[in-house]
């Protein structure tokens, strides 16, 4: 099953949670326009966040809508002999959307590596775009070159080489 959608009518909230099957019910709406939310951070829908219209009050059965898991992008910092850097932020950055959405979600926080210089930034919804910062005490601040995070799994960069520092 799916996470609960959040369905919004004009500033009102109402929160359903999914069945087995994947579907959900939300009862007594008035005539109006909704939008659909996923509210566990995990999940997020398959392109923009779907918009009903309810023609009449009461129930009425809307499209199948698709859902999928935020990946995740690991990676692993080192230094320019390829020794583990452990402490450095690692901060997900992407380019601002031409238009912005009521559900683009904000950026992942920022993380740190461990002794073995490797991270993991969790729920980064697919996208292109995406670019990491990172730095390090004794190391040049670094932003990655662009990069897709992709549907169908986590996304693995290839170890990340800190230059010399101030």
């Amino acid at each position: 099953p799916l996470p609960p959608p959040d369905v919004v009518d004009a500033g009102s909230v109402r929160v359903s949670k999914t069945e087995e099957d994947g579907s959900f019910f939300v009862g007594d709406l008035v005539p109006g326009v909704y939008r659909a939310e996923i509210l566990d951070p995990d999940w997020t829908f398959d392109g923009e966040s779907p918009v009903a219209q309810a023609p009449d009050a009461g129930t009425f059965r809307l499209d199948t809508w698709y859902a999928i898991r935020r990946r995740a992008v690991r990676g692993r910092i080192v230094d320019p002999g390829g020794k583990p850097v452990a402490g450095a932020e690692v901060v997900m950055l992407r380019a601002p959307p031409a238009v912005v959405e009521f559900s683009t979600p904000p950026p992942p926080p920022a993380v740190t590596t461990d002794r073995d210089g490797r991270f993991a930034l969790p729920r980064v919804p697919p996208g292109e775009g995406y670019r990491l910062r990172v730095s390090a005490h004794g190391f040049a601040r670094l932003v990655t070159e662009a990069f897709t995070v992709g549907r169908a799994r986590d996304t693995s960069r290839a170890d990340i080489v800190l230059g010399g520092g101030w």
